[in-house]
């Protein structure tokens, strides 16, 4: 791991009074992506994009226990890139992933179409469960809420803008409309 990305994440655990290494990788961390730290369970969610010596990158997300500084890869993707897509690549759900809400062991995750394209819709949404790796996937969605009692999480979809199917058209309007869906957890 280059030594600026090694500072970087030695630098979230500001607090600790003794910094400890993390992940040890072998290959190049080309980016650094979201982290979350759960306070509750003590668990850290941390995203990387990796570089394979072949110039090919995929995105790992981490699921890193703070009491024992064990790190397990929950999630693992190939990035999809502009210039290697021919069809509408928000047709596969694979890519950079972002984190947006996490109810243990749940996570919420924004998939993008590719490394470097801006968060905003049309994106995938995935439901991932961290401990058993199962997951769900919605395609464009929002308003995602959890309910744990119930065992089910309910969302809305976007309604279609094809304007926002082109790359850097962001930010773009997006109408979150129509029927709940509620679905069982993963």
């Amino acid at each position: 791991m280059p030594e600026k990305d090694k500072y970087f994440i030695e630098g979230i655990f500001s607090d600790f009074e003794d910094p400890q290494e993390l992940i040890t990788l072998d290959e190049d961390v080309s980016w650094i992506g979201d982290f979350v730290i759960e306070p509750s369970s003590n668990l850290l969610y941390l995203s990387l994009i990796i570089r394979r010596p072949d110039k090919s990158d995929y995105n790992s997300l981490y699921k890193i226990d703070l009491n024992t500084l064990k790190a397990d890869v929950i999630w693992k993707k190939e990035i999809v890139r502009w210039d290697n897509v021919e069809e509408n690549p928000y047709d596969e759900f694979r890519g950079f992933a972002r984190i947006n809400q996490i109810k243990e062991p749940y996570l919420e995750l924004s998939i993008l179409p590719c490394f470097g394209c801006t968060p905003c819709p049309p994106y995938g949404v995935l439901i991932l469960n961290s401990e058993t790796r199962k997951e769900k996937f919605l395609g464009e969605a929002g308003n995602v809420e959890f309910n744990l009692d119930q065992n089910t999480f309910s969302y809305q979809l976007i309604a279609e803008d094809t304007e926002c199917n082109k790359p850097s058209i962001c930010p773009c309007e997006v109408e979150i409309a129509g029927p709940i869906y509620t679905e069982t957890l993963p």
